[in-house]
């Protein structure tokens, strides 16, 4: 399920600035993020319906961002034999959704992983996210603080180089959008 609030920051002051932002509600966006107007705002829409589950089955409480960055220390699966140390382990909540043109189906909702810092964002989606078999194309989208954007990140980037690039923080929230033929 959805923690949080996709209009809320990924992480008090680590996001980066709209100008770099490719508009989910924007027909506009740029031409990188490869999502017709329609599946941006089939996405949008299922993002919300998600968000407003989670808020239903969740008190809304105090808790602070360093206990729920703990939580998901925690709760995080990955392969702790390659990743031994905590400093090198980059933690996020990825959620998983595919698109046939007629609706957006939810492949994973809110996992919690650990990768290493080197890693690429590929081997995120190989070795954590059931991928369809009628999938015809994948990408990496990151929301933005403006709980209405969503940024594009590359596959072949580690998790490091985003980091420093700014498009990416540690404990952040990942959607790997799949397109998939009917």
């Amino acid at each position: 399920d959805l923690e949080g609030n996709l209009e809320g920051s990924l992480d008090e002051g680590k996001g980066t600035d709209d100008s770099s932002t490719a508009g989910v509600n924007d027909d506009s966006a740029a031409e990188g993020d490869g999502l017709s107007p329609g599946e941006k705002s089939r996405l949008v829409l299922q993002l919300e319906e998600l968000d407003k589950k989670s808020s239903t089955k969740r008190k809304k409480s105090s808790t602070s961002t360093k206990v729920q960055q703990m939580l998901l220390k925690s709760k995080a699966k990955g392969d702790k034999k390659r990743v031994p140390k905590m400093q090198d382990r980059f933690f996020a909540e990825v959620f998983a959704v595919s698109d046939n043109s007629c609706e957006i189906a939810v492949l994973c909702d809110g996992l919690k992983v650990f990768m290493a810092y080197n890693d690429q964002v590929e081997r995120l989606i190989e070795d954590h996210v059931p991928i369809p078999d009628n999938e015809s194309a994948r990408l990496v989208l990151i929301p933005q603080s403006d709980g209405q954007s969503l940024q594009p990140l590359d596959l072949a980037t580690t998790f490091r180089g985003a980091e420093r690039q700014g498009k990416l923080c540690n404990f952040a929230k990942i959607i790997i959008f799949f397109r998939t033929e009917p």
